[in-house]
């Protein structure tokens, strides 16, 4: 099996107000799903740009792609519209979010199309926007990965098995994350 991405055990400080502390070392596995819940608060955005998705770069070695889906989509948005505008001299109409959010969401269709490549979707409680089953859909294979960030778990309607991580507040400014 593939290593996505491997976080050692320890005591994390992520930023000022978040300290994340692993008990086991978690290490993911290309193929598996992992659904990342916790209450508002907890880290679980922070533990994905800081920890999940370097790891999951140094671990890549061309042997997989990262697609993230950022749970702000305002600056996905800016990002989207001079990335493709701008630098790739392309011609789109992003005159706002949702226009935006719908090309993000027609190149994660893109991205589904290659069945031989080895996929990683990060997908941080983007729910707000649009159904996660939009982006589900389709995904029953061992080329690809999710690791969904929500609130709504009970309002995911998909075929996948998903692994929980779960975010434990211990207090105002820490948290704990095992693997249910």
């Amino acid at each position: 099996m593939n290593t996505i991405s491997l976080i050692e055990q320890g005591a994390y400080q992520l930023n000022n107000s978040i300290k994340i502390t692993i008990e086991n070392t978690l290490k993911f596995y290309l193929g598996d799903n992992y659904i990342i819940t916790g209450e508002n608060g907890v880290g679980k955005s922070t533990f994905i740009n800081k920890l999940l998705i370097p790891s999951a770069i140094k671990y890549s070695d061309k042997n997989f792609l990262i697609f993230y889906a950022s749970q702000d989509f305002t600056i996905q948005y800016y990002v989207v519209k001079y990335y493709y505008n701008g630098l790739l001299f392309e011609n789109n109409d992003f005159s706002s979010i949702g226009s935006a959010i719908s090309f993000i969401k027609e190149k994660f269709v893109d991205f589904k199309k290659f069945p031989t490549q080895n996929i990683v979707f990060v997908i941080d409680e983007i729910d707000q926007y649009l159904p996660i089953e939009d982006f589900l859909e389709g995904l029953n294979s061992s080329n690809y990965s999710v690791f969904l960030s929500t609130h709504n778990v009970s309002c995911i309607n998909s075929n996948l098995i998903f692994k929980n991580i779960i975010f434990e507040k211990i207090n105002r400014k820490e948290s704990k994350i095992f693997i249910n």
